[in-house]
């Protein structure tokens, strides 16, 4: 059953900016409230480390003749079987499409820094994978890495004052626009993430097309 999505209008979350005063933005605040409790788990697992972040984007050739509705879901697990227990990752994806026969994805990811400097490896085997995924000769185009940040924690800090996370959050919640969501079809998960401790989020959600509201 479908839950209806409410939409989160202001400019400020939970005492973060988000957005620039002409932004046009407005997000799913389910969707806001899952990357908000992502960044909470990412700083109990990473607790006085320090957390990389960033974005993979995915996306299909033009004239891709297969079906593109589960996809992603197969490749997924993929990707995250390459990540080291050690790597503590915590993840998120959506999905998305604009006027293109084929929709898009998004995979935010949270890892500890110990053992990359930056998203390159991760954006290689991301590649590769997709790209046998799709059954398609490996060459790059189709998937993109975004900005990637690093978050310093500090014993027992203030989540609002940690340094580097505000702009990494700001970041992260463009995967809760409201735009380029509502042509999910009924049948498919609209996001999902990796399970939380905090019990109030479930691995995998679905809501239909009738529950988004611009």
């Amino acid at each position: 059953m479908s839950k209806h999505m409410s939409t989160f209008t202001d400019s400020i979350y939970r005492n973060i900016q988000l957005k620039h005063p002409l932004s046009t933005y407005n997000w799913y605040t389910p969707l806001l409230d899952t990357l908000y409790n992502l960044f909470l788990e990412a700083q109990e697992r990473h607790n006085t480390r320090r957390t990389l972040t960033g974005r993979l984007d995915f996306t299909f050739p033009t004239a891709y003749p297969n079906s593109c509705d589960h996809l992603f879901h197969a490749f997924l697990p993929s990707l995250i079987r390459t990540f080291s227990p050690d790597d503590q990752l915590l993840y998120f994806w959506v999905r998305e499409q604009r006027d293109s026969e084929h929709p898009h994805y998004h995979l935010q990811l949270w890892i500890t820094k110990e053992h990359y400097r930056s998203f390159h490896r991760i954006f290689q085997r991301a590649s590769v994978l997709w790209c046998q995924a799709l059954n398609i000769p490996i060459i790059r185009g189709y998937v993109t890495v975004n900005k990637a940040h690093t978050i310093k924690w500090h014993k027992d800090s203030d989540l609002l004052n940690t340094p580097g996370l505000t702009d990494a959050f700001r970041h992260a919640v463009y995967l809760a626009k409201t735009i380029e969501k509502n042509k999910t079809p009924k049948h498919l998960n609209l996001y999902g993430s990796s399970p939380l401790k905090k019990g109030k989020h479930h691995e995998h959600h679905t809501h239909n097309l009738s529950s988004l509201q611009p």
